[in-house]
């Protein structure tokens, strides 16, 4: 029994009471040891694991009215909310600090001379060439595993001028990354995984007040008169 009675508030109660589900929800915070979004995650679980059972209690209070249980809810609520919003923020700005430390490290080992312009020419020439064979894709794959400036010149171009679809021009790059920038390329996949998880912070903190107290009866508890 909770204070709102819904199949959906009642999941979200039960799952904010595990671990496990609040991973799925707020993230695993060792995956990031050493870093700020270590703290921004273990904020925002420590504030929900705290919280969402006091929640659940008031349901259960024999002391409060339920205008005053609903009240007591949205005090808690808002607790929550501030930390989980905060951190949201938090993990933001480190998604995009990820991102461009790894774009950083990536634009450093991935440069082309361009000295070189008529041979990236030939290259891209050639990639076009090979584009159309059957075996074409393979033969470029057998290209780029060896050669920095091959794999630079496919991710610094415009994709229209390889010839080749979005997809596989990105799997040859990506392949490339993880073989002559593979510190950059992790840094970039955090800074994605950061920004994602700030996304689900965003849901969580709309989820918050619909699951755990109703507004209306929260509200009628600012009209109590103190003696």
């Amino acid at each position: 029994m909770y204070l709102v009675n819904s199949p959906e508030a009642a999941d979200f109660m039960v799952g904010m009471g595990s671990e496990t589900r609040r991973k799925v929800a707020l993230g695993d915070k060792a995956k990031f040891q050493g870093t700020a979004a270590f703290n921004h995650i273990s904020s925002a679980h420590n504030a929900v694991a705290e919280g969402i059972p006091k929640i659940a209690a008031l349901a259960q209070d024999p002391t409060r009215t339920l205008v005053d249980q609903h009240h007591a809810a949205r005090h808690v609520a808002n607790g929550i909310y501030a930390v989980i919003t905060q951190a949201q923020a938090g993990l933001e700005t480190e998604g995009r600090a990820f991102t461009k430390e790894g774009s950083g490290l990536i634009n450093s080992v991935l440069v082309l001379d361009p000295s070189r312009n008529l041979f990236h020419h030939r290259i891209l020439d050639w990639i076009e060439v090979q584009a159309g064979k059957p075996d074409g894709i393979k033969q470029i794959r057998e290209a780029a595993k060896d050669n920095s400036e091959f794999v630079a010149l496919l991710s610094l171009s415009p994709g229209y001028i390889s010839a080749l679809s979005a997809s596989t021009r990105e799997n040859i790059v990506e392949d490339g990354l993880q073989r002559f920038a593979p510190e950059g390329l992790a840094k970039i996949r955090q800074g994605q995984e950061l920004t994602a998880l700030a996304g689900k912070y965003a849901k969580f903190a709309k989820m918050l007040p619909v699951y755990t107290y109703n507004r209306e009866l929260a509200d009628q508890g600012n009209r109590r008169v103190e003696i």
